[in-house]
């Protein structure tokens, strides 16, 4: 229970600009941690976790996050390898990797024309999180209609390729909206 509070004290104590609290209903968490720890769990695996800057249109400046923890008993399985790849940003995109991209893309693009709202990139591969740039194509009837990209390898790749997506649709002058 201590070692979360001592966590979030010591961040508040950074004097991160615009860090105002590390988590809201703090409260629960440490009582849940606390729960937790009374009926023998002795790890925690992070099972989800989001937050409002991962859409194609968010920003990291000022988010809210989510997560989904689970405490156990029992070691959580750890990927090393995730941890490796993530931090030499070696990781080369699987043939699964492109078609959840594709269809992010898709969904981004259907999802903001039918209700102008944006998904969340949810249950994706964890290395489609590294931060990558990339480029975002659109065809239609084998024609171009829209090229955007962003070069930057300060975003995570889903959230450059829905919001390269959105770009490509309504921001390639080189194309007419409508």
């Amino acid at each position: 229970m201590n070692d979360i509070t001592t966590v979030m004290q010591n961040q508040l104590e950074q004097k991160i600009p615009e860090l105002v609290t590390c988590a809201c209903g703090e409260a629960p968490i440490v009582a849940a941690i606390a729960a937790a720890k009374a009926m023998g769990a002795n790890s925690g695996s992070v099972i989800s976790y989001s937050n409002s800057g991962y859409n194609s249109i968010g920003s990291t400046d000022r988010c809210v996050g989510y997560g989904a923890v689970v405490f156990s008993k029992a070691s959580p399985a750890a990927i090393p390898e995730v941890d490796t790849l993530m931090i030499n940003n070696s990781y080369k995109l699987t043939l699964p990797d492109k078609k959840t991209l594709l269809k992010y893309a898709r969904k981004t693009l259907e999802q903001y024309f039918y209700s102008q709202t944006l998904p969340l990139p949810r249950d994706i591969n964890p290395l489609l999180k590294i931060k990558r740039g990339a480029f975002v194509t659109l065809n239609k009837h084998g024609e171009l209609r829209g090229c955007v990209g962003h070069m930057t390898e300060d975003t995570p790749l889903c959230t450059v390729v829905g919001s390269m997506a959105l770009q490509a649709a309504f921001n390639d002058k080189r194309f007419p909206l409508f």
